[in-house]
């Protein structure tokens, strides 16, 4: 761009799509890319296809056929300096965020023609909008005898692929520890996200998370574990929570529930 752009509002996407599968996801973000070709992510959104008439009666796409599909974004307000580039990234997953559809698939975007997709933003003049000073934020000394150490959020995760098998599989894991007065809180969280390339209707997510809390007189401890995973129609979920009192059970459940994937 040769000058500065400002855009204030709700970014919006047409695409004129289509694709080889009865159902697709479709995800866009709006990027600021940079002379050196470092990239800003800026806003972004999702649909999907199944929702592109109503959200309330989803319906399958019919493979091979073009559809407009309006894709709107979050809510932004963004310059692109002068030099920079607006760079509009499309892809059917967003994994592991959302579920990935049942289907591997091809897709094709209609651009450069009468039904070329397109990007709608609300460009501004920033002279015309008022100047909002921020006050400088204070810092606060700890109270005595309270202190934390690590965070569950955002944690640490590692991303592995076998190209043999076409499985990646994210592996989250986040910790924490809180001393107070009266005792001590340990925390820990861990999430494994495992998703097929070639086989997605079997993808999965498999956890465990605790809480102990150390007293004067006592520990007590909660756990959990999840198993979530897929196939063509349904969706599994097992959750199981459990209390225990100085390593004696008190109490355990477990909820097990079959969903229907209802073109998601």
């Amino acid at each position: 761009m040769r000058a500065d752009t400002t855009i204030l509002g709700i970014p919006d996407v047409e695409l004129f799509a289509r694709n080889s599968a009865p159902l697709a996801d479709w995800f866009v973000r709006l990027e600021d890319v940079a002379p050196d070709n470092t990239k800003q992510l800026v806003t972004g959104g999702g649909l999907n296809g199944a929702q592109r008439d109503s959200r309330n009666h989803p319906t399958d796409l019919v493979p091979g056929k073009s559809s407009l599909l309006e894709v709107p974004m979050h809510f932004t307000s963004w310059t692109f300096p002068a030099g920079h580039r607006i760079r509009l990234s499309i892809s059917n997953a967003l994994w592991p965020m959302i579920w990935p559809t049942p289907y591997a698939m091809t897709t094709w975007v209609e651009i450069g023609n009468a039904t070329s997709s397109m990007l709608i933003l609300s460009i501004i003049d920033p002279t015309l909008m008022p100047t909002v000073q921020f006050a400088k934020p204070v810092e606060t000394e700890p109270l005595p005898g309270f202190r934390s150490e690590g965070e569950i959020l955002p944690g640490k995760w590692t991303v592995t692929s076998d190209s043999a098998r076409h499985v990646t599989t994210l592996d989250w894991h986040g910790e924490e520890q809180d001393l107070f007065p009266w005792g001590e809180e340990d925390t820990e969280e861990r999430l494994v996200h495992t998703v097929q390339d070639n086989d997605p209707v079997h993808a999965s997510v498999r956890g465990a998370a605790s809480m102990q809390v150390k007293l004067k007189d006592r520990t007590l401890l909660w756990s959990t574990t999840l198993d979530l995973h897929s196939d063509a129609t349904n969706f599994y979920y097992a959750y199981t929570r459990e209390l225990r009192n100085n390593g004696a059970l008190v109490r355990r459940r477990t909820w097990r529930e079959t969903i229907p994937r209802d073109h998601q």
